[in-house]
């Protein structure tokens, strides 16, 4: 599969908010990459670590035949893999903040789907399960839920229905045409609310 111009590591810095730096790691799949960077984290001190990580499960995991994944259960894969990995890491590093960002719902909701087969796997009812189980697993844990966007993207795809979805968005992601990704709007609506809750 053709790698996207997004999907890569970057890291930002600010001077202007006391050298905040920002680091986004392209963490598709939720994999033996993934668990051992947490286990790794665990035994270094806390100035070597992110002061507050927000991670999540992309639905490149519901892809599982495209990406070669094994037939172990997401909530297999949640519950037994990842996990225990962090919660020694949040024992090792209590002052730390974690975030487990909860999926978006997708335009299936209200409109017509540009790939049609892709939703035969991916759709806003499965993306509503893998939520479920995420908060199912994670409740009672220190891994908080983080779904302050979501109101956000239902609005833009309601905008969408009402535009019979033609919006679109020059600067790279199409906002309507796909009904998976939110575009570049979104997304800065989405780390404004990052960026408020770290300065709160």
């Amino acid at each position: 599969m053709m790698q996207s111009k997004f999907h890569e590591d970057k890291s930002i810095s600010s001077k202007i908010l006391d050298d905040l730096l920002v680091s986004f790691r392209w963490w598709a799949i939720i994999n033996a990459e993934l668990i051992a960077d947490f286990k790794l984290w665990a035994t270094l001190e806390d100035y070597q670590v992110p002061d507050v990580l927000f991670i999540g499960c992309t639905a490149h995991n519901m892809l599982k035949k495209l990406y070669n994944l094994d037939e172990q259960s997401f909530n297999e894969t949640i519950a037994h893999d990842l996990l225990p990995a962090l919660s020694v890491y949040l024992m090792a590093h209590p002052k730390k903040q974690l975030f487990w960002i909860i999926q978006n719902p997708t335009e299936d909701l209200l409109g017509p789907i540009v790939f049609p087969s892709f939703n035969n796997i991916i759709h806003v009812k499965k993306i509503q399960d893998y939520n479920n189980i995420v908060r199912q697993i994670f409740s009672g844990t220190r891994v908080a839920l983080w779904d302050s966007i979501n109101p956000v993207i239902e609005e833009s795809i309601r905008a969408c229905a009402l535009q019979n979805f033609q919006r679109v968005d020059n600067r790279g992601y199409q906002l309507c045409g796909d009904f998976l990704h939110s575009g570049h709007q979104i997304l800065s609506i989405g780390s404004q609310l990052i960026l408020n809750h770290l300065c709160d």
